[in-house]
């Protein structure tokens, strides 16, 4: 289901718009092409001319359209509670493997993916929720979860921005209500925090696996992930600018989950899976997850499903280079001593770090 293009571009805004403006549209029109930035003068263009209700659909679907921009508009200031709100008004049942879409894709996408696991239910196929650090191996793990139990890949959490916590997320109770009927594997990197654990344990989430790894080597495999393994370009940041933004947020996100783990008493079961499990056996790591969340091993289907790929030559989904000191030769000593002030205890002692 595809729906029609609910805005177009508002040329007579640009027509009709005021001299003083028209000559700072023209003038930075004229220079952004000059020096060859062409698709920041396309923007440039389109910011100018702005958008306008496209009268195809009858006012009501407006209202669904307006709150999704409104939920998104209030992530983006970090107002979880305000986006919540929005959210449980939007008719977008269940969420895929992404961040953010148009309001008409995330429709469209959001009824095919829930379509596709009213399926895996009917057939009696299971789930299993996954929270993962960001670049500790999450697709990789999500994906082979998906492709064994046969079930496709869904999130319940929408991106949200507090503050520098650039990479956060909280749960949508709509999403998280889908997902707890099975069907479905998630891959996304929910946090502790926001109350997440409570809405997941009230829409019937039982049991959470939280995927950890060292958020040194997660900092550094996410910087080149944004800019490349070796930044040539004019927006890329030193590593230690990179981290100063980041690594306070990837290091409470494990230390968040840590600490929700050991509470004795919690809404849901967590159990924790960190990096080097998976790198070093993931056959039995992945095994043992599907046991804890579905109460059946699979081992051989498992065993199998790896040998497969392992023969095919396919390479783990977003994986780079899988070396957990790796991040030691992007560091100086200063950084180094930097990362190790900043980790929590917790996090320190659960994964063995070493200075």
């Amino acid at each position: 289901m595809r729906w029609p293009s609910l805005l177009e571009i508002d040329m007579d805004r640009f027509r009709y718009a005021p001299d003083d403006i028209a000559r700072t549209d023209a003038q930075d029109l004229r220079d952004l092409v000059a020096a060859g930035a062409f698709r920041a003068a396309v923007a440039r263009f389109q910011n100018a001319a702005s958008f306008r209700p496209f009268d195809l659909l009858p006012e009501a679907n407006y209202a669904a359209f307006a709150k999704y921009c409104a939920a998104v508009a209030a992530a983006q200031n970090g107002d979880v509670a305000a986006a919540r709100g929005f959210m449980a008004a939007v008719d977008i049942p269940l969420s895929g493997d992404f961040d953010l879409l148009p309001y008409a894709d995330a429709v469209a996408y959001g009824h095919e993916m829930r379509r596709r696991q009213l399926e895996c239910i009917s057939e009696e196929r299971p789930g299993i929720y996954v929270a993962s650090l960001p670049k500790s191996a999450s697709g990789f793990l999500s994906n082979t979860l998906a492709s064994i139990l046969g079930v496709p890949i869904a999130r319940t959490a929408m991106v949200c921005r507090p503050g520098p916590a650039t990479l956060d997320y909280f749960v949508v109770d709509a999403w998280a209500k889908c997902v707890a009927q099975g069907g479905c594997v998630t891959h996304e990197h929910t946090s502790a925090s926001h109350g997440n654990p409570e809405r997941l344990a009230e829409a019937g989430i039982r049991k959470i696996v939280v995927q950890i790894r060292d958020p040194r080597a997660s900092t550094a495999s996410l910087y080149h992930h944004f800019f490349g393994t070796e930044p040539k370009a004019p927006y890329a940041r030193s590593f230690k600018e990179f981290a100063a933004e980041y690594y306070g947020h990837l290091a409470g996100w494990v230390d968040g989950w840590l600490c929700y783990a050991d509470q004795a008493e919690k809404s849901v079961d967590v159990r924790i899976v960190t990096y080097d499990a998976i790198r070093s056996d993931a056959a039995d790591t992945i095994a043992d997850i599907i046991d804890f969340a579905t109460g059946s091993g699979r081992r051989d289907a498992v065993a199998d499903h790896l040998n497969g790929r392992a023969a095919r030559g396919e390479t783990p989904h977003n994986f780079r280079q899988g070396d957990p000191e790796g991040w030691r030769g992007m560091a100086n000593s200063d950084l180094i001593e930097w990362f190790w002030c900043n980790t929590p205890d917790r996090v320190r002692s659960y994964l063995a770090m070493s200075k």
